[in-house]
């Protein structure tokens, strides 16, 4: 028995024997056990058959529940954070998800008045890959209407006159925050200038 088969049935028999009370620990169990083909190389089209064909001998119940869950993880139709292979347009789905979140920049600066580096590095790496996974295709509407508000995003930033206590135990001055604040803005700048010179591009062709 390979690697493969071997693993699958780990998978089989733990969902067999799922009861509700252990369902959440199964799944986990299950999910480990899907991510470690993935590490071993194994293509999503492959697990997902071995698992389609598992789903087929099954019949209604809590065992044909748990196998159509485990295959959602399989094909991507999970939160992007469990996602196991992932797809060309991953970026994308990855970019919606930040905007519905708290830490989206403009909702974060709006409901904080502060600086949020880590957001600031997710939005400027999603566009990067969304731009190279779409050099050829076009944009989504929403991910234009997003980046044409980087200068209202701006002019909030613009807004910012004092070092927080916050910053101030950040080891921020009052001169040294606001240095940061304007390296920011050039920043913001910068990354809506790429992004509306490729829009630019696209329209021309």
């Amino acid at each position: 028995m390979d690697e493969f088969e071997n693993i699958i049935n780990q998978i089989k028999t733990i969902c067999l024997s799922v009861v509700k009370h252990t369902y959440e620990k199964s799944m986990k169990q299950a999910y480990d056990l899907i991510r470690k083909l993935h590490d071993a190389g194994y293509t999503k089209d492959e697990v997902y058959q071995a698992l389609l064909s598992c789903q087929a001998v099954l019949k209604d119940g809590l065992s044909y529940d748990f196998i159509c869950d485990l295959m959602d993880y399989v094909v991507g139709w999970c939160a992007t954070e469990l996602q196991i292979w992932k797809d060309e347009k991953d970026s994308l789905k990855e970019f919606y998800d930040y905007l519905s979140s708290d830490e989206e920049l403009m909702y974060d600066i709006r409901m904080h008045a502060e600086w949020n580096e880590a957001s600031f590095s997710k939005l400027k790496q999603l566009i990067y890959a969304i731009m190279q996974e779409y050099e050829d295709k076009p944009y989504d509407h929403e991910l234009i209407s997003y980046m044409q508000n980087i200068p209202t995003i701006v002019h909030m930033l613009s807004q910012f006159q004092k070092c927080s206590q916050k910053n101030l135990e950040e080891g921020y001055t009052q001169e040294t925050y606001l240095k940061m604040i304007s390296n920011k803005i050039d920043e913001l700048n910068q990354l809506y200038d790429i992004f509306m010179n490729s829009l630019a591009q696209k329209n021309d062709k």
